[in-house]
């Protein structure tokens, strides 16, 4: 696959026009006219990044967590302090993660605040030195490679070290399509792979919302259709824990919203599409609108939840129709909004509303919610 998307990355503009992060027809190629898909990369994103890469920034924020516990309790003890009850764990923030930061001494401030926590230990506001896992999922392997990119650059200031592993296709294309043979293939291949390494890490995060949701619950649905299936899902459910979409582990287990909370807000209007794998599979809404809503100004479109219209292979290519009026609805709530970008955590949704943009001629940007809180963070 990765030599056919490279040789397509060649032909492509032979056919389509570049413009942002789509290509769009340069001319009409079916009875509903021009048409808009995702870019071709020379290389994809496993070709780029394979194997341990260590956050350059570790020591330095692992330090300061390290010590960080001893430093607060030696501030509490002191015979001048009586803030132990008033220090908020939300104020025990890192200074803004730049790259001059790290050349200097961090100080950790403290403010004191009306009605605040009482410090918690081995709070998630705690930075530990840690290890993830990315499974990049297709469209962000071979055609948005800038998601992962960004979520690796995340991870760095975070001071996590990220795994790349060998990985397989999650399935989702075949489950759609109703090949579950090759699904339960892929299942235990990715399985088998997942259990050479799980043991070295604390996490492995998905940035797609469509393999989050198929690894998470249709990989034990999948399963149940095989012979052998209870031996397999007892593997799957041993793995399940530590697996996460990419914006949920992000809120939950680390500092970054605090983090970004450091950052000045952009005049920059961005409305927020939920995917139908993320929302109404997964659960997975707030957080997302969490990290934009730190440093941009968030709207909210009209029927955020409503299904953008991919619908999967057989519907973008046997029944496009069907993509395409379901497409129509969604575009006019984004343009409504009055947002310059829309954002969701999901390559396919991404695809499908450039498109549909595009056809009502729309001058709208799409950026994942990683692209978004990376910028933040180099400002």
């Amino acid at each position: 696959m990765d030599f056919v998307f490279s040789l397509t990355s060649f032909v492509a503009p032979c056919v389509f026009k570049k413009n942002d992060d789509r290509l769009r027809s340069r001319f009409s190629i079916s009875s509903f006219g021009k048409r808009s898909i995702f870019p071709f990369q020379k290389k994809s994103f496993l070709q780029t990044y394979k194997g341990l890469i260590e956050s350059k920034h570790k020591d330095s924020i692992g330090q300061d967590s390290k010590n960080l516990d001893s430093r607060i309790e030696n501030l509490i003890d002191t015979p001048h302090s009586n803030c132990n009850k008033l220090i908020s764990k939300s104020a025990l923030l890192f200074p803004p993660l730049t790259n001059s930061s790290y050349k200097k001494p961090h100080f950790i401030s403290f403010r004191l605040i009306k009605d605040a926590k009482p410090y918690e230990k081995n709070s998630k506001t705690i930075l530990r030195n840690k290890k993830v896992a990315i499974f990049i999922g297709c469209l962000s392997n071979y055609n948005y490679t800038q998601v992962g990119e960004s979520l690796l650059f995340i991870l760095d200031k975070l001071g996590i070290d990220v795994l790349i592993p060998k990985q397989e296709c999650c399935g989702a294309p075949a489950y759609f399509t109703g090949d579950i043979k090759s699904v339960i293939f892929l299942i235990k291949k990715n399985i088998e792979l997942f259990e050479s390494f799980f043991d070295e890490i604390d996490a492995m995060i998905i940035p797609e919302a469509t393999c989050a949701a198929m690894i998470m619950v249709d990989w034990k649905h999948s399963l149940s259709y095989c012979e052998d299936s209870k031996h397999w899902i007892k593997r799957l459910e041993a793995l399940l824990p530590k697996i996460h979409m990419a914006t949920e582990y992000l809120y939950n287990q680390t500092n970054l919203l605090e983090i970004l909370k450091t950052y000045n807000k952009k005049d920059i209007k961005i409305t927020y599409h939920d995917p139908c794998h993320a929302k109404k599979v997964l659960n997975i809404a707030k957080e997302p609108r969490a990290f934009i809503e730190a440093n941009y100004n968030l709207l909210e479109m009209k029927e955020c939840d409503r299904c953008c219209g991919f619908g999967g292979v057989s519907i973008q290519s046997e029944k496009y129709h069907l993509a395409y009026n379901a497409g129509i609805p969604k575009a006019k709530n984004i343009l409504d909004s009055g947002a310059s970008i829309v954002s969701a955590e999901c390559s396919a949704c991404r695809m499908q509303l450039n498109n549909a943009l595009d056809n009502q001629q729309a001058n709208i940007v799409f950026k994942h919610p990683l692209e978004l809180v990376r910028e933040s963070l180099r400002c």
